[in-house]
C-alpha cells in the first residue's frame, strides 16, 4: 500500500534533525562524515538530505517516488511518498563505505518500515552509492548540502499545478501554497477539483524538485502521489513526473503565481 507521513511524524523526527547542517569531515580515509544532498535515479526516484555522524549513524529526509510500478485494480501497490531516513554506515575497504538506511513513513497512527542497502565511495565533494531494495537498483548521487535556501519559494502568494495523466485531455489543475521548515524543504498545503491536499517539497542544489502530496481518504480521489524532475531557480518552475495511486505516469508541471 502507498503510504505518505502525515505532518506529525516529520514534526517529531525533524525536531531531532539538526546534525543536518554539520559540515563534511575527513579523516584517514576519505569520510563521508558531513551532510549530503542527494539525487536518486534507477527504479527509485527523489531527493534525500543525509547526514552521516562520526559514531556510524545517519539520518535524513527525503521525497520519494518509482520509475516502474506494480499495479492492479486497487492501484499501485508499491512505496513512494514522504520518508524520514535512519541507518547506519562503516568502511568495508579503504574508501569503500557499506551500509543499509530504513526509509520510514506513517500509515494512520502505525509507522511503516522499508530499507536499502547500500555501497559506495565519497569524496570531499562527491557522494555515489548503489542501493538495493524492493524497488530494485537505486543510484544516489550527492553533493555537500547546502545551508541556505537555494532560492525563496515563499515569497510566491501561490503556485499553480498542471498533472497530466495518460489519455486525460485536460490537466488537473492545483493551486497550493509553501511553507519553509529548514533550508530547501517546505510544508506544502493546496486543493485541486473535489480535494485538499497537503505534502512536502525537497529542493535540490542539483536542480531537481520533488512534491509529495497526501490527499485523504476519499477513494474517488487517489490517496498519494509524488513529482520528481527538473527545477529552474530562477522561473522558479518544475517539470516533475510521478504517479498517484490509480496512475503509474503523471507529467506535473509547477509555477509561481504571476506578478
Amino acid at each position: 500500500m502507498s503510504v505518505l507521513p502525515f505532518r506529525r511524524v516529520f514534526t517529531m523526527c525533524l525536531a531531532g534533525l539538526g546534525f543536518l547542517f554539520a559540515g563534511n569531515v575527513v579523516y584517514g580515509q576519505t569520510s563521508p562524515v558531513g551532510a549530503w544532498d542527494l539525487v536518486l535515479t534507477g527504479n527509485q526516484r527523489g531527493v534525500i538530505n543525509l547526514t552521516f555522524s562520526e559514531n556510524g549513524r545517519l539520518e535524513g529526509i527525503g521525497v520519494l517516488t518509482l520509475s516502474t510500478v506494480k499495479s492492479n485494480a486497487s492501484g499501485i501497490t508499491n512505496l513512494f511518498g514522504s520518508v524520514v531516513i535512519l541507518g547506519e554506515w562503516l568502511f568495508e575497504h579503504t574508501n569503500k563505505i557499506s551500509g543499509f538506511m530504513n526509509l520510514i513513513t506513517e500509515v494512520s497512527t502505525n509507522f511503516t518500515t522499508n530499507g536499502f542497502s547500500f555501497r559506495g565511495t565519497a569524496k570531499p565533494a562527491r557522494l555515489n552509492l548503489k542501493a538495493f531494495g524492493f524497488p530494485g537498483q537505486i543510484n544516489f548521487r550527492g553533493v555537500p548540502l547546502v545551508e541556505t535556501n537555494l532560492v525563496d519559494l515563499e515569497d510566491a502568494t501561490s503556485f499553480l499545478g498542471k498533472a497530466k495523466a495518460k489519455g486525460s485531455p485536460f490537466p488537473r489543475l492545483e493551486i497550493f501554497q509553501l511553507t519553509g521548515v529548514m533550508p530547501n524543504f517546505y510544508e506544502v498545503e493546496g486543493g485541486g477539483p473535489g480535494y485538499t491536499f497537503i505534502g512536502h517539497l525537497l529542493i535540490s542544489s542539483q536542480r531537481v524538485a520533488a512534491l509529495s502530496q497526501y490527499r485523504g481518504s476519499s477513494s474517488a480521489v487517489p490517496a498519494v502521489a509524488t513529482y520528481v524532475g527538473s527545477f529552474n531557480f530562477k522561473t522558479r518552475r518544475g517539470m516533475l513526473k510521478g504517479l498517484d495511486d490509480l496512475h503509474p505516469v503523471i507529467h506535473y508541471q509547477m509555477a509561481p503565481e504571476a506578478p
